[in-house]
């Protein structure tokens, strides 16, 4: 399949979109998108972390890519109702409570943009199109302050990671602050479908319906399609649980 994008358009928006979709027909044909992160050490089976936002998968699925392990994925993760996983290409988000290397990730970013005369938005995305010096000088300024975020390729964190297509997760690392206890299946399973929910599902009609999609397309009943999805999510999602050997819930790290 090839794509072709008019020069006036966002790239990333259109990802964005493609995203969304997926999020509503992989259900259909007996996958999950997990917001979650999950690496493999060993070449045997996965560890997957999942979480609210800031709570704990990028940095600890970046440990464990420190530590020799294989990269899946981070922010979200293909899964089946067997439990196994599969790498989900998507850039990673680092933001400087994440890695003690951003800082360092960072200087090179920049450098790299003005060595090679790139413009700001293709080096760092999250920033406006200013001058170079402007985002030097704010940065040096801000240093402590600032809480912006790198979009980068995993080999770009570090070149010599190997990416693992696909492996049985062994365990599920569950960072969980709130009052009430995860402790059997059935709790288990609530949670994950909010987290999902809260991700994607909840923003499809809105981001694609109300933002991007043209009037007209809006017509096409979308909704109906989102309904049919999240019966079979949750479907999914309940199997998924059950073919979980090992799970353990964390403090927000």
């Amino acid at each position: 399949m090839e794509l072709y994008i008019e020069e006036s358009v966002d790239s990333f928006w259109v990802l964005y979109v493609i995203e969304k979709l997926l999020m509503i027909i992989l259900p259909m044909k007996g996958f999950l998108i997990m917001h979650a992160s999950a690496s493999v050490r060993n070449n045997i089976e996965a560890t997957m972390y999942t979480g609210s936002k800031a709570s704990g998968k990028t940095e600890n699925v970046l440990k464990d890519v420190d530590s020799g392990c294989e990269f899946i994925g981070d922010e979200f993760i293909i899964a089946d109702q067997n439990a196994n996983c599969y790498c989900y290409p998507r850039r990673v988000n680092i933001h400087k409570f994440n890695t003690n290397r951003y800082w360092m990730i960072l200087s090179k970013k920049i450098l790299s943009g003005i060595l090679n005369l790139r413009s700001l938005n293709s080096a760092l995305p999250v920033f406006p199109a200013r001058s170079y010096i402007e985002v030097l000088v704010r940065l040096i300024i801000r240093r402590s302050r600032y809480k912006g975020y790198i979009r980068l390729s995993i080999f770009d964190y570090l070149s010599q990671t190997v990416i693992s297509s696909k492996a049985k997760i062994g365990k599920l690392i569950i960072f969980h602050n709130m009052k009430n206890s995860i402790e059997s299946d059935s709790e288990l399973i609530q949670y994950l479908h909010n987290s999902n929910m809260t991700e994607y599902f909840r923003r499809i009609e809105q981001d694609i319906l109300m933002s991007i999609v043209d009037k007209n397309i809006k017509k096409i009943p979308i909704a109906k399609y989102v309904k049919k999805s999240m019966a079979i999510h949750d479907q999914l999602l309940s199997e998924f649980v059950n073919s979980i050997d090992n799970f353990e819930v964390l403090k927000k790290s």
